[in-house]
């Protein structure tokens, strides 16, 4: 245990900051229904003290006079432990963090007194536990990579160099999901013991760079390894966790099926989203497209089982005139019984987009053919989506992707092609027999 000085305020007027002693210039007495006024660089809190129920009341509380109050810079409120206070009528004794401590006995702590004569009895003391023998780190917290690519993870053991070498230190990575009591299996490490789960199979390894760094490596990211990762180190008794969050470049964007708008259930969008190359977004996915300007008035399903929408200009049918930009939230919906649009996500591929050229237009059953027949396979809206917001796709001709809807990319505005905004423009869900339109292909690099 450490001991340390103090500063008392009583009657006399405090010049300084308990804690870290900045002068203040300008104050008035510290008395009952004052306070205290700092110079413009000092900012100060007051720290009201409660009644005390095993206390009679003094004096001035039984005549109904409120208690004093102690101040405290503010930022020493913030950035300092301040180990005990007491505040009583009219004085407050701070004990703070400072150089040099001296030590303490037991019958020092809990004698009559001997700390501070002019106070009453108060028998509270603030102890400062040990520091933790085991710890870990993660510098960066937050990892951005793509589909297709490699990310590490970081995860660095701080441990007590006075411990022993533990061989059976067990290492697990796990990966966290929008239900907090429920974690996936990632990776586990004792040892000569190592195992990777699920379809993490294969994927995942420790990047081993030293002793002390447990990073965890994953290859061939997929669209369903984004999220939030724990690493986890027991040794022995000692334990610690770091988590870190694993991001993905990408695009959001609504979708529904030709049935109509609010025709999915949650696991009905998920499939949506999946026939799409897309994953159901995230809440921050989400909120992040919204950040960059996406607008959308049709409420769509979430990962986590919400229904949001996001509106940059808000308007009647949206919310209301009067209302602020935001996500509106609809809250957690029945995931059999209630029926949405959904926001899908999705990011780089593996493999060429571009729009065929073809002698004549085409029915949609020419359409798929015809991606046959030059070694593709005919184009998904998740793909155009990608091709169009990361790679700067544009194209002025509507064609047919494989949902059976008709799109086309802009990415330069200009009279006749979206003249207000760059943006995915939408031509409905046509009759798959009319033979109006081109096609977009999508040709697989393994």
């Amino acid at each position: 245990m450490r001991a340390c000085s103090c500063r008392t305020w009583g009657k006399h007027r405090p010049d300084l900051c308990p804690v870290c002693s900045v002068q203040v210039k300008s104050v008035t007495t510290f008395s009952s229904g004052k306070s205290l006024k700092a110079a413009p660089a000092v900012s100060w809190s007051p720290l009201r003290a409660e009644p005390d129920p095993h206390r009679p009341p003094s004096p001035l509380q039984t005549h109904g006079e409120r208690r004093r109050s102690a101040y405290i810079c503010e930022d020493c409120w913030t950035r300092t432990t301040v180990g005990l206070i007491w505040i009583w009528d009219t004085t407050a004794a701070f004990i703070t963090e400072c150089e040099p401590p001296s030590p303490l006995t037991e019958d020092d702590l809990f004698a009559d007194d001997a700390l501070y004569p002019e106070l009453e009895h108060s028998r509270t003391i603030y102890v400062v536990e040990n520091a933790p023998r085991l710890s870990v780190l993660a510098e960066p917290s937050k990892v951005i990579a793509r589909r297709g690519g490699n990310a590490t993870l970081p995860c660095k053991i701080l441990r007590d160099e006075n411990l022993a070498p533990n061989r059976k230190m067990r290492i697990k990575w796990t990966k966290l999901t929008s239900d907090y009591l429920k974690e996936v299996d990632v990776f586990v490490s004792m040892d000569f013991h190592k195992r990777s789960y699920g379809r993490f199979h294969g994927r995942v390894h420790l990047l081993n760079s030293s002793p002390s760094d447990v990073s965890l490596v994953i290859t061939d990211i997929t669209l369903e390894d984004y999220g939030k990762y724990k690493c986890e180190i027991i040794d022995g008794l000692e334990d610690a966790t770091t988590v870190v969050a694993l991001d993905l470049e990408g695009v959001v964007f609504p979708y529904f099926p030709r049935l109509g708008r609010y025709n999915l259930n949650y696991y009905d969008a998920e499939r949506a989203c999946l026939e799409q190359d897309a994953a159901v977004a995230s809440f921050d996915q989400l909120y992040d497209a919204w950040r960059g300007g996406l607008d959308w008035c049709n409420a769509g399903w979430l990962s986590d089982g919400s229904v949001q929408y996001p509106i940059t200009a808000p308007r009647e049918p949206c919310g209301g005139r009067n209302t602020v930009p935001g996500v509106r939230n609809y809250g957690v919906r029945d995931k059999e019984k209630n029926h949405y649009d959904v926001f899908c996500f999705t990011s780089h591929f593996k493999g060429r987009f571009y729009y065929l050229m073809h002698h004549s237009k085409l029915t949609y059953d020419e359409a798929v053919q015809a991606c046959q027949k030059d070694g593709a396979q005919i184009a998904k809206v998740g793909q155009m989506f990608a091709a169009w917001k990361l790679l700067g796709y544009d194209r002025c001709d509507a064609g047919w992707l494989a949902d059976g809807s008709v799109r086309y990319p802009i990415s330069h505005p200009r009279r006749r092609c979206s003249p207000t905004e760059a943006a995915v423009r939408f031509s409905g869900f046509p009759d798959k027999k009319h033979k109006l339109y081109g096609v977009y292909c999508f040709k697989g690099h393994n």
